[in-house]
């Protein structure tokens, strides 16, 4: 993605710097697909210095794993110290992919690049196949989110990770992983993500890589510092939302003898990074509920979703207001005039939790369509649809009804709606058959609202084009 110091017109001046016209069309199609990863801020390098550099800065760590070098004739793209343990199947694989890799004088890798199809090749290899335009070609959007869905994907991501691995050890590995997953879902439901990739796998805790899965490095794992085990090397890389926790790099044979060591100060370092930051929307939209599935099946235990996650194997209706919602609440993580608590009060209402769901209770006890008045089949529902909302407003108990799930969906998606006194309102979308199956009448009052809701109510209505034109009551 574009870093939020993106500058056109520097990118402008590297492209006219270029003479070679394959060249120029290489650097096309490194940046157009540069800007479509979501896990890398990407720019053209303000640095002073006779160097032209466009960096890929990692949105996880802050490192810079990847850079490339405008020149006249060709682009000279390197795979710093960062990125090494990020290519799959090291440098040969990448000499396969682009026989100018080399490794340089400093001990990273570089590869010159003169041409679209060495671009499109090397691209392959490190983020994903795209075309001569830089479009994607492997899985992408709905696609990719149903990929990581399926339990299949887990497995075969999972078997060539672990290929020259034993079996008993591989499980000790998964074994370790799930407890890492349980401790961090029972503490912290709403700030960690699996994400599921072609060649690794990443469990990530607030901004921060906790534990990764990579065929040829092993085991990465983050650990607190003070309390990892003594002998073993940590990386010495700092996260400005880790404070006190490095990485260290474990062999997969190394299992039987490290994890008992490594657990506590793995939790530990789980623990700061959720109390630092409750993540941000790239790496809950990466989260890949297929790897829990495979887990179960392979573990025979129970793991939970995070909290914000919606599993397609078991809900697979994704409200259409959910891309603009996910904007709103990068915005709120982003912000600088409140502080972490306020954050995940205001993000956790827009999943019905937390303060809001406890005010709301205050005032509505049960759904007033279907009469339900258990919580856990309740949703607590926006009437003033969240990401519309202030702060304020998306606290606020009065704007917000407890609803059955299939009234939800009507409500939510402006099917229906209330008159002040309680008379339900139906779109003309909604035919007569679909009302039947779903237990509502046309005719149906749910009981006068109150004042303070009523403002809110009148918002809907409005928004939703509920006039005599639109709706009817018999």
């Amino acid at each position: 993605m574009k870093d939020a110091t993106w500058d056109n017109q520097l990118l402008a001046d590297y492209r006219a710097f270029i003479r070679s016209d394959s060249a120029r069309q290489a650097f096309d199609v490194l940046v157009a697909a540069a800007i479509k990863l979501p896990t890398y801020h990407c720019r053209p390098n303000d640095a002073k210095g006779p160097k032209k550099a466009f960096v890929y800065e990692d949105a996880l760590s802050g490192e810079r794993p990847f850079a490339f070098i405008v020149n006249r004739e060709h682009l000279l793209f390197y795979v710093r110290k960062e990125g090494i343990r990020l290519v799959a199947g090291g440098l040969s694989a990448l000499q396969k992919a682009v026989p100018s890799a080399a490794k340089n004088n400093d001990g990273e890798w570089t590869v010159r690049i003169e041409t679209t199809n060495e671009a499109m090749r090397l691209q392959a290899l490190l983020f994903g196949a795209v075309d001569k335009g830089g479009v994607r070609r492997k899985a992408g959007g709905a696609e990719l989110q149903r990929w990581r869905a399926a339990p299949e994907s887990a497995r075969e991501v999972l078997d060539t990770i672990f290929a020259k691995t034993p079996a008993d050890t591989r499980q000790q590995w998964e074994e370790f992983l799930a407890d890492s997953i349980q401790y961090a879902a029972a503490r912290y439901p709403d700030r960690w993500a699996l994400a599921l990739h072609r060649s690794y796998l990443r469990f990530i805790v607030g901004m921060v890589l906790c534990i990764q899965f990579h065929p040829k490095h092993g085991v990465t794992a983050l650990l607190l510092r003070t309390t990892a085990p003594r002998g073993l090397k940590l990386l010495g890389h700092e996260y400005k939302h880790a404070p006190g926790c490095e990485e260290a790099l474990i062999p997969f044979a190394g299992a039987e003898g490290i994890i008992s060591r490594i657990r506590e100060a793995n939790r530990s370092a789980i623990g700061i990074c959720a109390t630092a930051h409750a993540g941000n929307g790239v790496f809950r939209r990466a989260h890949s509920p297929g790897v829990l599935r495979y887990l179960e099946q392979v573990l025979g235990r129970t793991l939970p979703n995070p909290s914000y996650a919606v599993d397609p194997a078991t809900e697979p209706h994704r409200p259409a207001s959910e891309p603009v919602d996910d904007a709103v609440e990068e915005a709120i993580h982003q912000r600088t005039d409140i502080g972490l608590t306020e954050k995940a009060r205001l993000v956790n209402a827009r999943r019905g939790q937390g303060v809001y769901r406890a005010n709301l209770e205050q005032i509505e006890k049960r759904c007033r369509v279907t009469g339900i008045s258990d919580g856990r089949h309740l949703r607590a529902s926006h009437i003033k649809p969240w990401s519309k909302s202030d702060d304020r407003e998306k606290l606020d108990g009065y704007n917000g009804l407890l609803l059955s799930p299939n009234v939800d969906h009507l409500f939510d998606g402006g099917y229906i709606s209330f008159e002040d006194n309680g008379d339900l309102l139906v779109s003309q979308n909604v035919r007569d058959d679909i009302l039947t199956a779903l237990g509502l009448r046309r005719d149906a009052n749910v009981g006068a609202f109150r004042a303070e809701q009523c403002k809110y109510l009148e918002w809907h209505r409005t928004n939703y084009g509920f006039t005599k034109l639109v709706w009817t009551k018999s």
